[in-house]
């Protein structure tokens, strides 16, 4: 098999020291302007892909390794957009995104495919800012651009995303704290669901290895918009996300970046040891939980993140039923009772339950009741509300005491329908097999609701 492998790098224009075998595409930065470009590095010397750019970077490949997706400016004070470029004809440069508020991290995704439509379209994914708001949002679009939707709606920043095989996204989700958690969606933006549960901290983008996937922690601040530096490195199963989260590496007063694990199990790593002033590549060494020789560097450059590129097998695509000529979706519960939580206990205890729907409003950031419905006696319920809209649940007893509070996000697409087992269940809960009473009912609509502030 024909590879390519990435490396992304901050630079300047020095020798560069180490040896990689392969061909590699380097994001480089200038230290003295801000100036960065991606280029070839090959047997001799290195080749400007980017040479029309003052600051191009955020690569992806396609899968049979000829085309590159980057974000990309033409000016200092201009804005950065999605771009597509042949690798070996670099003279074939297409501009994909045209927004004033730019786009960055663009990823290659399956195709989509609705009932009506006469073939799949290929999509690619961005981030940009929401439509509504300040905060950072995820789309997708044609590869020319067009068909342009966003698929993600969280009241605070969504982005770093990471494209699975199965045609998932998995990306990082702000939540009001500045903490993050790990989500995955569909590339039509549903079936919104938790992919792997990590302290409350500050993650940054996933890496996939061979048996692992790997995510940065303790980055510094929320924003979701440069390339991440984080504190220590974490992994967890690519068979079981939702149970094996843990800390692999730290570095103690120094800065990690994106790991890549090559095919051979190796893992090459941006870091920059407390007694260095840059960042360099690195081997680490997983077992022992250190940093083993350098791999890769450039005198006045920071080497700061790794992604292997190599032929692969086309994303899968996905089936869609969202039709943005409707205006609401479904959401239903199958048992509230069902929790790692609170509600656990109160199985008999409480009946007459209800259930509050919460909207944000992601440009005032204030918070609206839409209304409530019961909640059946075997504690499922069953909803229709306005699609696209960040919404939130309160479960209250029959006296109106708060019982539990969902503290994050959560929408649906035009025309979805979406459940949960419970209400912050084991996330590896299989469904049970019954049939929930709720489900047999019409949903209660909070589609078109009468809104009043929520203190």
């Amino acid at each position: 098999m024909h590879a390519f492998r990435i490396l992304f790098l901050i630079l300047s224009s020095t020798l560069a020291w180490g040896q990689l075998e392969g061909r590699y595409l380097i994001c480089q930065q200038s230290e003295s302007d801000g100036r960065a470009r991606i280029v070839l590095l090959d047997s001799g010397p290195v080749q400007d892909l980017t040479r029309e750019f003052f600051w191009a970077g955020m690569p992806a490949l396609s899968h049979d390794a000829k085309r590159i997706l980057f974000a990309a400016k033409k000016r200092e004070n201009g804005v950065t957009q999605i771009w597509e470029r042949e690798i070996r004809a670099q003279d074939n440069l297409r501009q994909i995104t045209n927004l004033e508020v730019g786009a960055r991290w663009p990823r290659y995704v399956g195709t989509l495919f609705h009932l009506n439509d006469t073939t799949p379209s290929p999509q690619i994914l961005f981030v940009a800012k929401s439509l509504a708001g300040s905060s950072s949002a995820l789309f997708v679009c044609r590869p020319d651009g067009s068909a342009m939707v966003q698929i993600t709606f969280n009241m605070y920043d969504d982005g770093y995303p990471e494209v699975l095989p199965n045609g998932r996204i998995v990306y990082v989700s702000r939540r009001v704290d500045g903490s993050s958690h790990l989500l995955v969606v569909s590339n039509d933006g549903t079936d919104m669901h938790p992919f792997a549960f990590g302290r409350s901290t500050q993650a940054g983008p996933i890496s996939i290895g061979t048996s692992r996937y790997w995510v940065l922690e303790g980055l510094p601040d929320s924003n979701l918009d440069g390339y991440p530096f984080g504190a220590q490195l974490a992994s967890f199963s690519i068979r079981r996300p939702l149970g094996s989260y843990a800390t692999a590496f730290n570095l103690p007063g120094g800065q990690l970046a994106q790991p890549l694990e090559l095919e051979d199990g190796r893992i090459l790593i941006g870091a920059r040891p407390q007694d260095r002033q840059k960042m360099d590549l690195f081997w680490l060494d997983s077992s022992q939980a250190k940093l083993a020789s350098p791999a890769f560097g450039q005198e006045g450059w920071h080497s700061f993140a790794a992604l292997e590129v190599a032929l692969s097998q086309p994303v899968r695509g996905r089936s869609s039923v969202v039709n943005h000529q409707k205006n609401s979706g479904v959401l239903f519960c199958l048992d509230v009772f069902e929790s790692m939580d609170v509600m656990a206990g109160m199985r008999g205890q409480e009946t007459s339950l209800r259930l509050e729907v919460i909207s944000g409003d992601p440009e005032t950031m204030k918070e609206r009741s839409i209304g409530s419905i019961p909640v059946e006696n075997d504690g499922s319920f069953h909803v229709r509300v306005p699609a696209e809209v960040p919404l939130r649940f309160i479960l209250k007893s029959a006296r109106d005491t708060t019982l539990a509070e969902q503290t994050t996000w959560t929408w649906v697409l035009p025309n979805e329908s979406r459940g949960c087992i419970g209400c912050h269940e084991n996330p590896e809960l299989a469904v049970p097999n019954k049939l929930a009473q709720a489900i047999v009912k019409p949903a209660h609509d909070l589609s078109h609701p009468q809104e009043t502030p929520h203190d």
